[in-house]
């Protein structure tokens, strides 16, 4: 039976209430019967000395989850100290990092999301104070695994941090999240960054096909951003290295670029903007790959289009002429 006294001092920043009850051998990890422990009050409440008391007892979990009655989220006392955390006061998120352990790799999972979600300064803090819990503080941060995450929490803001850290991430895993989320600012920066830092061999990295889990389909990343008519990627992505004629796999048939924009089955459920956009790409992409090159199946590009129902884009395409570059 938790105490119902040890979250009534956290709610109401009653340090000697607190205290009284803790010295009567009360565990400061109980959940109440939301689901939440004593240190989740204090922090939402703001109340300092309250957090400070159970931190001092040496017996508070800094990692364990509230099961929240109703909720599907569950959150450690770590990642609400992050999410309340403010730039004019991180004193509950200070004194957190102050009290850490290295995280594990779920912990760091579990915290990710609400670190992107805030300023930079605070984010700052919770990357160096990953490097100094490593195994070896002079090592840069590793984030290899999360990509996901980064792709679709991290603002530009982050990012910067992630390059001026050195912050180890698979960058290709990276930009193919990038893709298939969207966050075409994100996949500009990263790609910028790879461009100017040239430690990486960019045209291998780019022209690389990604052989998917399911089906049968290796496509590379500029087949990936062809077929979403994003053209300002099209064209960094070939300033870049990327070769339009490199020839792809989707369901199992050879094609280049520009015939797999002429398979895309999901053109008539876009958006007018993103279908002109489809457009503009394929003409801009005759300029390296002629409109009916022959696939695997020697299928012309009308053919292949007609195919998939997508005579009007093709008929686009053509009538419209190549782009310059």
């Amino acid at each position: 039976m938790p105490s119902t006294n040890l979250f009534k001092a956290c709610k109401s920043n009653d340090l000697q209430l607190l205290k009284k009850t803790l010295q009567a051998g009360n565990n400061p990890n109980q959940r109440d019967h939301w689901g939440r422990y004593p240190v989740y009050y204090a922090m939402i409440t703001g109340s300092y000395q309250c957090f400070e008391a159970l931190v001092a007892t040496g017996k508070l979990d800094l990692t364990l989850e509230s099961k929240v009655t109703g909720q599907a989220s569950r959150e450690s006392p770590l990642a609400t100290a992050i999410r309340v955390a403010r730039l004019e006061d991180s004193h509950f998120l200070t004194t957190i990092l102050a009290h850490m352990k290295p995280l594990t790799s779920l912990q760091i999972r579990m915290v990710l999301k609400p670190i992107f979600k805030q300023d930079r300064v605070i984010t700052a803090q919770f990357l160096d104070h990953l490097q100094k819990a490593g195994h070896n503080p002079r090592l840069p941060v590793d984030l290899t695994g999360y990509e996901l995450l980064i792709c679709q929490y991290a603002r530009p803001e982050h990012y910067q941090l992630l390059f001026e850290r050195n912050c180890c991430f698979n960058k290709q895993v990276a930009l193919r999240h990038c893709l298939s989320y969207r966050k075409y600012t994100s996949f500009s920066l990263l790609l910028r960054h790879l461009k100017e830092t040239r430690s990486y061999n960019l045209a291998d990295l780019i022209n690389q096909p990604y052989q998917y889990r399911t089906g049968s389909s290796q496509l590379t990343l500029l087949a990936m951003a062809t077929v979403q008519g994003f053209l300002q990627g099209v064209k960094q992505l070939i300033s870049a290295g990327a070769d339009p004629a490199l020839l792809v796999i989707h369901r199992g048939i050879q094609m280049n670029c520009l015939t797999y924009l002429l398979s895309n089955s999901n053109y008539d459920q876009e958006t007018p903007y993103r279908q002109a956009q489809i457009v503009k790409t394929g003409r801009y992409l005759q300029r390296y790959c002629p409109i009916n090159w022959k696939n695997s199946l020697n299928q012309t590009g009308y053919q292949i289009a007609s195919r998939f129902g997508n005579t009007r884009l093709y008929q686009l395409i053509e009538e419209g002429g190549m782009l310059p570059p």
